[in-house]
């Protein structure tokens, strides 16, 4: 055997005091296999040079330098909580001298071995060693928790807490991924942005929602504008939603009822609401909650109370708040509900009087100066207004006179199957004899065209009224009609 150093011999007669077993300098053993620095108290294993107060080294790249504790006990009876190995961190202060941390290998329960084994960290607080982190044998880590539910599980009586702390300028993430390369890292993440103090959410490696350093929610865009598809949801309480097509469908199920509440200052003013299972009924607040529906089997609008339809209590505007036009391509009932309450047609506007002779040559050798005409149509009834001027330039003949180009042709449903409807009419600048005798307008069965004749019922009036120049007929005339 080769000694480096004093051989044992010399150690014993020069180093050792057989009274207390006691060395006194350096020690070394084979070499490297155990070396005493006793200069600076330190040990070495498999080192001369250890920089430690223990140093273990071992030149094996494959293996490496292993420490290893052993527990020799032999049982068939171990049982969850017996302790494998233990390694202490002493403080041996006077003043408080105790183990301050410990790593322990404890023993789940194996019967006749310690079986699976968990690996404990505990520290000291408040005079008291506790444990405050464990792997289990399955792998799965504890902290706070002695039983981890899944692979990480944090525990605490108070305040659980995961901290990431980051640059200014930088992010911090939490990665979700399927593999171990290129975007197979990161399918999923959660990501917070210190530069812009924003919060993304990521699926399938794309961003999909944020929160931006307002605190605003954007789904399916980073910024608010009204021409990129997605949802923008203020702090505020402001949302806006764009789609290039259908935006929302709001689906209640089973039942009748609201769908959409509208409040003011926690106060309801409205509603949407579901009636019958197919269609939707618009509740506007205000006294009884008035709104309107639509039928189930025609194309009509009805009135509501109360979120059902209501018959002949909702009214349409009030008198100091009216609407301004109504366009309606039918009719209305007014009053009831028969037809003869239905007003189909309204209509004003003018149309162009002229003189009408019987006699083709009268009518040919007549030329109409000033016409003018205006009338209002309700329903079938027409009340129109007549201006006429016209010369004749020769002698008329015995024949009917009158003015054509009525707006609408006269019913043929007047009291008389002669003579349908009659007015009064004043003429000018005429050869009439007598001035003062009553002429009038008669409109004749179908016709658009009206003829004079006296209260006796005499026409053929174009002689009388003679050849002359800025004749002038006058009259308003109602009749029915079928247009």
């Amino acid at each position: 055997m080769t000694y480096v150093g004093k051989k044992p011999a010399d150690i014993i007669a020069t180093a050792v005091d057989t009274t207390t077993g006691t060395f006194s300098g350096d020690l070394t053993v084979d070499t490297n296999t155990l070396y005493v620095d006793s200069a600076n108290n330190r040990v070495g294993v498999g080192t001369v040079s250890p920089s430690e107060v223990l140093e273990i080294s071992k030149d094996d790249r494959a293996n490496g330098a292993t420490l290893r504790i052993t527990n020799s006990a032999s049982s068939s009876s171990w049982i969850s909580g017996d302790i494998i190995g233990t390694i202490d961190f002493y403080s041996s202060d006077a003043s408080d001298a105790d183990v301050r941390s410990r790593i322990q290998s404890v023993s789940t329960g194996g019967a006749t071995s310690p079986g699976a084994v968990d690996l404990t960290f505990s520290t000291f607080s408040s005079s008291t060693l506790e444990e405050k982190f464990r792997i289990t044998s399955t792998g799965d880590v504890g902290i706070g928790t002695d039983s981890p539910l899944r692979q990480l599980s944090i525990s605490n009586a108070s305040n659980a807490e995961i901290s990431f702390i980051s640059g200014t300028s930088s992010n911090a993430s939490i990665l979700f991924g399927d593999g171990i390369t290129g975007t197979d890292v990161y399918r999923g993440y959660i990501q917070y942005q210190h530069s812009i103090d924003a919060m993304l959410f990521a699926t399938a490696v794309s961003e999909r929602m944020r929160i931006d350093s307002s605190g605003n929610l954007l789904v399916g865009k980073t910024a608010e504008s009204g021409n990129t598809a997605g949802h923008f949801f203020s702090s505020s309480g402001y949302q806006r939603s764009t789609r290039n097509g259908g935006i929302h469908i709001m689906n209640r199920i089973t039942t009748d009822g609201s769908i959409i509440d509208f409040q003011k200052d926690g106060s309801a003013v409205g509603s949407i609401s579901s009636n019958s299972g197919s269609r939707i009924v618009l509740s506007l607040g205000g006294n009884n909650n008035a709104g309107f529906t639509g039928a189930s089997s025609s194309n009509a609008i009805l009135p509501t109370l109360a979120g059902s339809t209501d018959d002949n209590t909702v009214d349409l505007g009030a008198s100091s708040v009216r609407y301004n036009d109504l366009y309606l391509g039918g009719g209305v009932y007014i009053g009831g509900t028969g037809s003869a309450n239905y007003l189909d047609d309204y209509e004003e506007g003018t149309w162009t009087p002229a003189i009408y002779y019987q006699n083709a040559d009268d009518l040919t050798n007549s030329t109409n100066v000033t016409q003018s005409g205006m009338y209002t149509k309700i329903g079938n009834i027409v009340n129109a207004t007549c201006y006429l001027k016209w010369s004749a330039t020769d002698a008329r003949a015995n024949d009917n006179i009158g003015v054509s180009g009525l707006p609408f042709t006269a019913s043929n449903s007047a009291p008389s199957s002669e003579t349908r409807w009659i007015a009064p009419m004043q003429y000018q600048n005429t050869s009439y004899s007598t001035s003062s005798a009553q002429v009038f307008v008669i409109i004749s069965n179908n016709a658009t065209v009206s003829q004079f004749a006296t209260a006796h019922g005499t026409g053929n009036l174009g002689d009388d009224f003679g050849q002359n120049t800025n004749m002038i007929v006058k009259f308003t005339l109602t009749y029915h009609t079928n247009q």
